[in-house]
């Protein structure tokens, strides 16, 4: 299985058929265990999309499969999250094409923004990315003070 360092923010401009290239440097990251599909999925700050390759996806619902049918909170994050999700595979030139549906949520037209967020892309109107950072104004500092980044495994920490 690929694992996966996405890093970066990448502005990308939609075409008129809605279609975006995914840029090389993300391309390149994406394994053939991918099968040059990404899933699409809401993000859970409801500003955003969330896109994973389609093993990523594939590990990360296999979790979320394990979770006890009387759990009612996390089907109902399984019915929003997972049912809102869409398949779409990367033409042979890179290029993807969402349903509308996912752009219209979040604000997205014409123009995006894709950050790498490590195992997972997100997709942001590049506006409301700035009105996130501007209202969220936290410093690394302090987010890493209020943040246990051990790994129980190493006792590293950042």
């Amino acid at each position: 299985m690929a694992r996966y360092n996405f890093t970066g923010e990448y502005s990308c401009s939609l075409d008129s058929k809605r279609r975006f290239n995914l840029p090389s440097a993300i391309r390149k990251l994406i394994g053939p265990e991918a099968e040059s599909t990404l899933v699409f999925a809401p993000g859970i700050e409801e500003t955003n999309v969330y896109v994973y390759p389609l093993d990523e996806w594939n590990k990360l619902v296999a979790r979320l499969a394990r979770i006890p049918m009387n759990n009612r909170k996390a089907q109902k994050f399984i019915r929003r999250f997972v049912g809102g999700a869409y398949q779409v595979a990367m033409d042979g030139q890179g290029r993807l094409m969402p349903p509308r549906r996912l752009y219209e949520k979040v604000g997205i037209d014409t123009e995006m923004l894709i950050l790498g967020t490590i195992n997972k892309l997100e997709v942001w109107n590049p506006e409301t990315y700035q009105a996130y950072l501007d209202e969220d104004a936290q410093s690394l500092a302090e987010l890493v003070e209020e943040i246990n980044f051990t790994d129980p495994n190493t006792d590293a920490s950042i």
